[in-house]
């Protein structure tokens, strides 16, 4: 632990944590739109779409837990079609990419949003 962060609550250093989440929300958004709508290769023994799932499941997970709700549903969406995609063994079709690319276009604008007000605190 930081040294200055021994002197903060439990609750500054959550705020900390959940502003520095949304702080880099921007470039992990832009990160799995360009797995989205990368060529569906496996890597590392992952697949294309279990790749898409596992990022998108984690920044929901991370943004639940941090409270930030516009966030985690609106990821969450996108988890629940590269989860069913997952199970089914497919690749991703070009209307779910679409799709995709549309949910990570409304998570940069609600993340857009959270800068502002994070910047203003």
């Amino acid at each position: 632990m930081i040294e200055h962060q021994k002197d903060l609550s439990y609750d500054d250093r959550i705020a900390q944590v959940r502003k520095r989440f949304i702080h880099t929300l921007k470039d992990r958004l832009d990160d799995v739109l360009n797995v989205v709508q990368g060529e569906p290769e496996s890597s590392g023994g992952e697949t294309h779409v279990r790749k898409v799932h596992r990022l998108l499941h984690d920044m929901s997970g991370n943004a639940a837990m941090l409270e930030l709700d516009t966030i985690e549903q609106i990821v969450r969406k996108g988890v629940d079609i590269a989860e069913h995609v997952d199970t089914t063994g497919a690749d991703l079709t070009q209307t779910q990419i679409t799709a995709l690319e549309a949910i990570i276009q409304d998570a940069h604008a609600a993340a857009a949003q959270l800068r502002e007000h994070y910047s203003t605190l």
